[in-house]
């Protein structure tokens, strides 16, 4: 399992250099991180905002949506439907200081 201070420095290489399919992948594997971890909101918000990202590969896409979809199988559909609205007025780099400030719900 790829560290969660490793997935951050993917992170932010992904957004140094644009490269928006590693920037998704980072995103994907920290919410699943989140999701195991029990942060659940983190996890839903992260993933709401990969499948919003236009361009994003198929596989990219289906690992996103699965992922989020086992977590609305086990939460209040309130937190899916507060992710979607916190994902449609979040940009790329407010998402990457998010996810980056949300480290400490990980330790």
């Amino acid at each position: 399992m790829t560290t969660t201070r490793t997935l951050h420095l993917h992170l932010q290489a992904a957004q140094a250099i644009g490269n928006a399919d590693a920037l998704a992948d980072a995103m994907t594997r920290l919410a699943h991180q989140h999701l195991q971890r029990g942060s659940a909101q983190i996890a839903a918000d992260t993933l709401a905002f990969v499948l919003l990202q236009s361009g994003l590969s198929a596989p990219q896409r289906a690992a996103a949506q699965e992922c989020l979809d086992e977590l609305a199988s086990r939460i209040c559909p309130r937190v899916i439907l507060d992710a979607q609205a916190f994902a449609a007025d979040m940009d790329i780099d407010g998402m990457v200081d998010y996810l980056l400030d949300a480290a400490t719900a990980l330790n």
